[in-house]
């Protein structure tokens, strides 16, 4: 293993989607009307089997099934025909199922190649009643991107348009459990601040990396009414890890939470597989860090991996002397750290092969 330069980049907690005004929250599509439907087009982010996924609500007015399938695409960039046999599932929205995630499996597997383009494609039926189901998307500051797109029917797929906008928000699972969300679209139900105040010291994030860095600052979304140090642990309790960079609340240019980056006295590098928290410590006033919120779309980490199975970008809070990872479990930190070195792959080292992106990954293929 050797650490190479790469210049600069960033470590992004799940997502990162910073703007000059922060952060947009989730908006959604509707199916109110049969043989309508909507296709997320995406580049296929590994080599290996699609057997499931999950499309997220907003709002059920009224509930009704839809139908989710993996497309072939035509030579025009639109989906074609359905691209396995079988390649279906039907997701069943009760008018109680508001803000609910709902993951399936679909009948057969596709075998897919990576960098492959395929369709996510979601339909209501020939038969469709009166169902009337908002599903989630989700609107980000972010570039205009050619991938992933969307693409629109209103007669069952029998043709479909290319659409402008930002797709739906949509999960692919590969054989073994390893989800993408696709299009880093994970629908999340708003922007929370953290707020260190009081009692409560110092506010952390814990994350274990996938492959060896080398990390120079960070940037986060967050709110400085105050002073604060930027302290580094592996396993020490709080207010007993190295201080490596500071905060001062002067510099601010606004009172709300804005876009900081905050370079650290000297590189910390980090090894893959094992667990780090950086945190935000202060002596007195507020301090506040920005997160997104998963807990009203019942998300765990990034939608539906069973929080016990990552312990990258964990929400820590300083209670009692020790830290608390548990109470804002469903919670993601909008950080992301700054590395100049990365495992260059040789030797064997490191925790290289399946890149930065961990557990479900927000793919932007």
């Amino acid at each position: 293993m050797t650490l190479t330069d790469v210049g600069c980049g960033y470590y992004p907690s799940g997502l990162v989607a910073l703007g000059n005004n922060g952060l947009e929250e989730t908006v959604w599509h509707t199916f109110n009307a049969a043989d309508r439907g909507r296709a997320v087009i995406f580049k296929v982010p590994e080599t290996g089997d699609i057997i499931g996924g999950s499309i997220t609500s907003n709002t059920v007015v009224t509930g009704e099934t839809l139908t989710c399938e993996i497309w072939s695409m035509d030579g025009s960039g639109l989906p074609q025909s359905i691209a396995t046999v079988g390649c279906t599932a039907d997701v069943t929205f009760a008018d109680t199922d508001d803000d609910t995630e709902k993951t399936f499996t679909f009948g057969m597997p596709h075998s897919a190649t990576k960098v492959d383009v395929l369709a996510f494609v979601i339909l209501s039926s020939s038969g469709w009643v009166s169902g009337d189901i908002d599903l989630m998307r989700t609107k980000q500051p972010q570039p205009i991107t050619n991938m992933p797109y969307e693409a629109t029917t209103t007669n069952g797929g029998a043709s479909w348009s290319k659409a402008a906008g930002l797709p739906n928000s949509v999960g692919v699972e590969f054989s073994g459990n390893r989800w993408h969300q696709i299009g880093n679209a994970l629908g999340y139900s708003g922007v929370s601040e953290l707020t260190a105040s009081g009692s409560t010291t110092e506010i952390a994030f814990q994350l274990t990396p996938t492959v060896d860095m080398r990390v120079t600052g960070l940037l986060g979304l967050i709110e400085p009414d105050t002073d604060a140090t930027v302290e580094f642990y592996t396993t020490e309790a709080p207010g007993s890890g190295t201080q490596i960079g500071s905060i001062d609340s002067s510099f601010r240019f606004t009172t709300a939470e804005r876009p900081h980056r905050v370079m650290f006295t000297a590189p910390q590098t980090l090894d893959a597989g094992t667990t780090y928290k950086f945190g935000f410590r202060r002596s007195s006033g507020a301090f506040r860090v920005s997160m997104l919120n998963y807990s009203a779309h019942q998300k765990k980490e990034s939608v539906g991996i069973p929080y016990s199975q990552r312990t990258s970008w964990l929400v820590a809070v300083e209670s009692s002397g020790a830290w608390d990872t548990s109470t804002y479990a469903l919670y993601l930190p909008v950080i992301a750290l700054i590395i100049d070195q990365l495992d260059d792959g040789a030797g064997g080292g490191g925790g290289g092969g399946s890149g930065l992106m961990v557990a479900r990954r927000p793919s932007f293929y």
